[in-house]
């Protein structure tokens, strides 16, 4: 083994006390986090079958909506404010979720809420007609210039917003 491979050895060894203690500090967040297991070749030479895959996976909530709604744009979608979900099961709920994906009626376009424009959201009264509830409850709204709306196929260019917009609430 040459002195330039030992000491990338020696380097990776010492880095993974920072990276378990970035994990400690995710998982403190309330983010699920993974730590990858490091791949050492053995030979310098051997350096291409042990590729980095990266240090930490984390794991993000995604709550999945379908409304009675037509819809595929911002356009054309019918109100002003998005609904959300329930605002006890928003405020209960530990760790928040990433992002809502509100589906339209024919399953085709979605609104993603993501749970970033939390300060903008609203509280409105609403009735939950799937159990018939004659007494109406809370529920969060988001003005739909802050919701993005998209296609859903197999080649959508969606581009999701950075995971770790989430940890600013943290």
């Amino acid at each position: 083994m040459n002195d330039t491979h030992q000491a990338f050895l020696k380097s990776l060894k010492d880095s993974e006390q920072h990276v378990w203690k970035v994990a400690r500090w995710l998982y403190s967040t309330g983010l699920p986090v993974q730590v990858k297991q490091a791949g050492k070749a053995p030979t310098a030479d051997m350096w291409k079958y042990f590729v980095d895959t990266g240090d930490l996976e984390i794991s993000l909530r995604v709550e999945v909506k379908k409304r009675n709604l037509d819809f595929t744009t911002r356009d054309d979608y019918p109100y002003a404010d998005v609904y959300v979900t329930a605002m006890t099961a928003y405020d209960q709920t530990y760790p928040k979720p990433y992002v809502y994906v509100i589906l339209n009626k024919p399953e085709t376009h979605a609104a993603l809420v993501y749970t970033d424009t939390y300060h903008t959201w609203t509280v409105a009264e609403t009735f939950d007609t799937r159990l018939n509830r004659r007494a109406p409850s809370q529920c969060y709204t988001c003005p739909k210039e802050e919701v993005i709306f998209v296609e859903l196929n197999e080649q959508s260019s969606v581009k999701f917003h950075s995971p770790l917009a989430i940890l600013k609430s943290a």
